[in-house]
């Protein structure tokens, strides 16, 4: 599978800090820019030992949008913060049908 892309430059090394959806936990990941979000997504699902048979996604609430699962994550976060302060929150992707 090709992942898709954004024109611009992507972020790599990334510092993330991802919080759940109820800010109850927090994590400091670094990650490869270049890796899609969805991959990113269930790397750090899968670190805050969130449910194994859900799917996620993260939000980046500062500029109010979901980050697109097939992206790299580089290309999706703001080049106007540095990148020890990007946080995002992981939300299960929900499932109509």
């Amino acid at each position: 599978m090709v992942a898709a892309t954004l024109s611009g430059t992507v972020r790599d090394p990334l510092n993330l800090t991802v919080t759940d959806v109820t800010g109850m936990r927090r994590v400091q990941v670094s990650v490869d820019g270049h890796r899609p979000a969805a991959d990113v997504a269930s790397s750090v699902a899968q670190r805050m030992d969130l449910q194994r048979d859900t799917a996620y996604s993260f939000r980046d609430d500062r500029r109010a949008r979901m980050l697109l699962d097939d992206v790299a994550i580089g290309q999706q976060v703001s080049d106007d913060q540095p990148s020890e302060t990007v946080v995002l929150i992981i939300i299960p992707k929900a499932h109509l049908g």
